[in-house]
């Protein structure tokens, strides 16, 4: 369309192989523990709390905050709002992820381990624990994020390429204002390689979230264990409040690196916990 230009076809590659990884990866991995255990009724109502608890009661919380006398301080501060940023994150992520196994299977605790919670009854092996598990936060940690916030995303990017690339944008869209038709010319202009750089980072926040689940389970599962939780909300905040701050200061390709450290340390952090459950007696 004159005035924008076309989508290169590069970058509408780039923009296919994203929504590929953010609709296909999940599918995948959810499958893959299914055959290992895990429950089609974990699965979805991990998926269901995510909702609930990341996209009505942490906005609303934010909505609350932010929209109070407390706003313009933090708001006014990158490090305060990095802080902020993080520790909500953490607060209602991980509390959710402590949340799922009660209702998933309630009433079946052990007593004898605090609030260790069985998915085939009192009887069950750890391992079945372990996985369903694992499989119930791999659709909550990266099915429905990667589906909303990169999957979604593509669908519209790829859709509005193929208006602009068939000169029917203003047939579907209408007379765009400066704001949006600034926003299209940037689309246009960005390198292709920019639009997998969502799917990428869906890859390492799995990564990180699975770790971090790790410690949130051993919590539920074991009283002894329990300063995990808070050390979990603590590094999830750490995770996200660094996200922030190196989206201020580095370019994009620099906020992963950053990602991905985190994502090795807590994955060395979560095997090394895994391991010495593995040494100890339920």
């Amino acid at each position: 369309m004159e005035g924008y230009g076309t989508m290169p076809g590069a970058a509408m590659a780039c923009m296919t192989a994203s929504l590929l990884i953010a609709f296909g990866l999940p599918l995948g991995l959810g499958l893959f523990f299914r055959r290992r255990g895990g429950r089609w009724r974990a699965f979805l109502l991990g998926a269901a709390v995510f909702l609930v608890f990341a996209l009505v009661l942490e906005q609303r919380a934010h909505q609350l905050i932010l929209g109070g006398p407390a706003g313009g301080v933090i708001t006014g501060d990158l490090g305060l709002y990095a802080l902020y940023g993080g520790l909500m994150a953490g607060l209602f992520e991980e509390i959710e992820a402590a949340g799922v196994p009660v209702l998933t299977l309630p009433g079946n605790h052990d007593v004898n381990n605090g609030m260790a919670y069985r998915y085939t009854g009192n009887t069950a092996e750890p391992t079945e624990t372990v996985t369903a598990q694992e499989f119930r936060e791999i659709y909550r940690a990266y099915g429905w994020e990667a589906v909303l916030l990169v999957g979604l995303t593509n669908v519209s990017n790829l859709l509005l390429s193929f208006w602009l690339n068939t000169g029917t944008l203003e047939q579907h869209m209408g007379q765009l204002d400066d704001a949006a038709a600034q926003a299209l010319a940037a689309a246009v202009a960005a390198p292709p390689h920019t639009y997998l750089w969502g799917g990428l980072e869906r890859i390492v926040a799995v990564a990180i979230h699975i770790s971090l689940s790790v410690l949130v389970w051993r919590a539920v599962e074991r009283r002894a264990s329990l300063w995990l939780f808070p050390a979990a909300i603590a590094l999830h905040a750490g995770v996200d409040a660094c996200a922030i701050l190196a989206a201020a200061h580095m370019p994009l390709a620099g906020v992963e690196l950053v990602a991905l450290v985190w994502a090795m340390a807590l994955a060395v952090l979560a095997r090394w916990i895994w391991r010495q459950r593995e040494k100890k007696s339920l």
